[in-house]
């Protein structure tokens, strides 16, 4: 096979014996290996480890530019192994012979992945591939016979997917998540989930299943103690394996542990980057393999560790996918991610399903195109046309997109042919809109004009200006978790801006090295924010901490930009580009459309569901006023309110939504609140604290004088409270200074949606952009360039 050769460091009569045990690493001359050693441990190569007995081992050899070996998992049935690549990235599948003198392929699966596949597992009975994804942070699945399909099966709260193993004779699959301290636990399409070892403060990690029993890796942060634990599928007879093991689990480098398939006769099978290991109970055996510096991944077959099993699969004909249900004693058929079933059970690739997908517009048409090209190319899809488009965002939520054409806020479906509505005009053709951000959660607009933000519900009602006095405002973008928008300013100091979602808190986000900032994105998993700069030719990021800012890579007139994963894209004047964040080397994505401009990402966990923003001006009325809300309004509260704190709440009506602030305290609220303090100190709570002064102790008077002043702190508090309930709950959002630019067309309905939240879709989108693969061997995978080195799985 090109790119790889055979190398055998010692002869052995245990060549061809069962169990084979496949170990990736690095060599001292920086080459990937593949070794393999034969034979019951017990009697073979474990023995000769104890005795210092040199034993076989067959080592195939990768050049380090094409192939990476790390996270392994064994089919035996079909003589095969599938290993994670993080180099391209692919899952490459191995056809090997059983005595090792012949790897007959080392094919990439076109599925899509990141370059943090954590834990690989074959259900060996129903015939699929599982994989979990730690950048992504879902688990996938293909069949075994349709290697060209793939669903994502498990998508929401997962945090950092780990270790994964199939059970299949309950038709169950479990799974480790590091961030969140769970082992979790599902059917087979990864339904019915629920947990199966709850969060006991340490980290779970590495995981498998054997025989009958769930074996899983364990530690507490920063102490290097790491643990062992098994227990039944059933969820009984939990015992300790390992009690005090300095690192375990078969796995790369790091905290990237794939623990699978290391269990045989009651010895546990483990690597650390340094060394692996063998446990024989307690007693911790350590071991070299010859000219190996690294150790990744170890994985084993042998016919007793996949037993023959009854497929109910065998009797169904499924176009797609087959699961076993029911303790493997039934079978389920269910189409791919990218697929729609038909009324007769027929599956077939569907033009409205897309997830994930990359959205970006010229100055007439808005496209779509899925984030991973397939091996053939897949064209943009034309979603709607207008004249003179100037920029657009996506509502991820609802599944609609808010994009500008000339003077007009429009909203319109991701389907093709979607109808359309005018959500809002600038009646003041004079003031160009230069970007527009939707807050998904609270369901408001923000826009931005030369000198000003503006802001609006998502219907586009109740209009006001959040920001004036502006220099050169140019793109806005919203975090809803943080209750933060920024937004770029391209006059005389061409920086980045930040504030809270009511205006308030206006700061400099970022104000040197910079050129001309062009766009904004925000990775929501990992709290950065995005730019391109076209006079630096460049993109940046930064933690939305305000530390940690990077330049990722140079391109020429970089404009809009999206991440996804741990991937990039970008529109510049050479079309839709893209590139992994941690190297420069850019892939061209779309050429054949030309004047790319905004560019967005639609993600259903890209975008997370955050608490609302209790605080964020969302367009008080009285239809919004529940009868809950007016009964917290007692007499007493009413009876507070005099005429003053009236006058006062009429003016900020008039004026402003933001909550009030001392600055907007005017003096007859004050004078409210001091006359409503004063009303609610009756004159029997003067006579108790009079008297218990003249009466106590000097010690007892203190304490009475103390709890006085916090009494009296306390009921100052309650009525600058009662004031700002009644302050947000009556004033009115319009801005005089702004009703003369922005109208609520007249046919938008004055609801904030008048469209139904659809239903999560599926997938049409494949696979990134690759080399494409054949299943011979003549034309091996060649690199585009070559890749930093690998070092966190």
């Amino acid at each position: 096979m090109p790119g790889c050769k055979r190398k055998e460091i010692m002869h052995s009569e245990y060549r061809g014996q069962q169990p084979v045990f496949l170990m990736t690493g690095r060599h001292t001359d920086q080459t990937h290996v593949l070794s393999m050693m034969f034979g019951n441990p017990e009697t073979a190569w474990y023995q000769d480890i104890l005795t210092h007995t040199q034993f076989h081992v067959v080592q195939w050899l990768f050049n380090p530019d094409e192939i990476d070996l790390h996270a392994v998992a064994t089919d035996y049935q079909s003589q095969r192994a599938y290993i994670f690549d993080p180099v391209q990235p692919f899952i490459r599948r191995l056809s090997i012979s059983s005595d090792g003198r012949n790897i007959t392929e080392a094919y990439g699966l076109p599925v899509p992945v990141s370059r943090k596949v954590q834990g690989l597992a074959v259900d060996w009975v129903s015939r699929n591939l599982y994989w979990t994804d730690a950048t992504f942070n879902w688990i996938g699945m293909t069949p075994l016979k349709h290697e060209d399909k793939y669903k994502f099966i498990v998508r929401q709260n997962l945090f950092s997917p780990h270790g994964i193993g199939v059970h299949p004779k309950t038709s169950s699959l479990f799974w480790a998540d590091s961030e969140s301290g769970l082992v979790e636990r599902s059917d087979l399409k990864g339904g019915n989930r629920r947990t199966f070892i709850p969060n006991d403060g340490s980290i779970p990690s590495a995981l498998i299943v054997y025989e009958d029993r769930v074996y899983w890796k364990s530690g507490i942060q920063f102490s290097g103690r790491n643990q062992v634990y098994s227990i039944g599928v059933n969820g009984q007879g939990r015992r300790t394996e390992i009690s005090d093991a300095f690192t375990v689990g078969c796995y790369s480098r790091s905290y990237a542990l794939h623990f699978l398939n290391c269990m045989y006769q009651g010895l546990i099978f483990t690597t650390t980057s340094d060394h692996p290991y063998i446990y024989d109970g307690e007693q911790k055996t350590g071991y070299t393999v010859q000219h190996l510096k690294r150790y990744n991944g170890l994985a084993m077959y042998a016919q007793d560790k996949q037993p023959e099993m009854d497929s109910p699969c065998d009797g169904k004909s499924c176009q797609s996918f087959c699961v076993a249900t029911n303790d493997n004693s039934d079978a389920e058929c269910f189409c791919g991610h990218y697929e729609d079933e038909t009324r007769n059970g027929q599956c077939q690739e569907s033009p409205e399903l897309f997830y994930p997908t990359y959205i970006y517009h010229n100055t007439t048409a808005i496209y779509r195109q899925s984030t991973w090209a397939t091996g053939r190319y897949d064209p943009p899809v034309e979603v709607l046309k207008a004249s003179d488009i100037k920029t657009f965002d996506v509502d991820h939520k609802n599944r609609r997109i808010f994009y500008v054409a000339g003077h007009v806020i429009l909203s319109s479906g991701l389907t093709v042919g979607s109808s359309e509505k005018v959500v809002a005009r600038n009646t003041a053709t004079d003031d160009v809109i230069t970007g527009i951000a939707v807050d998904w959660i609270n369901h408001n607009i923000y826009w931005t004009i030369s000198d000003s933000i503006v802001l609006a519900a998502i219907s586009g009602e109740y209009v006001y200006r959040l920001h004036s006095n502006r220099d050169h405002v140019g793109d806005v973008v919203v975090h809803p978790g943080q209750k933060k928008i920024f937004w770029i300013e391209n006059g005389a100091m061409q920086s980045i801006f930040s504030s809270n979602l009511d205006g308030s808190e206006i700061s400099t986000f970022i104000s040197s090295d910079t050129g001309h900032p062009r766009k904004l994105h925000i990775d929501y998993s990992r709290t950065r924010l995005y730019w391109t700069d076209s006079a630096e030719n460049k993109l940046e990021s930064i933690n939305l901490n305000g530390f940690d800012r990077k330049t990722h890579l140079t391109s020429t007139s970089p404009y809009g930009v999206a991440v996804f994963g741990d991937q990039m894209a970008w529109t510049s004047s050479e079309g839709l580009l893209w590139a992994f964040k941690e190297n420069s080397y850019a892939y061209s994505l779309e050429t054949r459309v030309n004047n790319l401009r905004d560019l967005k990402v639609y993600s259903e966990t890209g975008f997370p569901d955050f608490p609302p923003n209790d605080s964020t001006p969302t367009a008080p009325t009285k239809r919004t006023m529940t009868e809950s809300s007016k009964a917290t309004m007692t007499e007493s509260t009413k009876a507070t309110m005099t005429e003053s704190s009236k006058a006062t709440m009429t003016e900020s009506t008039t004026t402003t939504l933001t909550a009030p602030t001392k600055r907007t305290m005017t003096e007859s609220s004050k004078a409210t609140m001091t006359e409503s303090t004063k009303a609610t100190m009756t004159e029997s709570s003067k006579a108790t604290m009079t008297e218990s002064t003249t009466t106590s102790t000097p010690a007892n008077a203190i304490v009475v004088a103390v709890g006085a002043g916090a009494g009296c702190l306390f009921l100052i508090t309650v009525a600058i409270a009662i004031s700002c309930i009644l302050a947000r709950k009556y004033r009115s959002p319009r801005n005089s200074a702004t009703e003369s630019h922005y109208e609520v067309p007249r046919g938008v309905p004055d609801v904030p949606h008048d469209y139904t939240t659809p239903e999560l879709p599926a997938m049409q989108n494949r696979m990134p952009h690759r080399t494409a693969n054949t299943h011979d061997t003549s034309s091996y995978l060649q690199p585009v360039h070559e890749y930093d080195e690998i070092r966190d799985y």
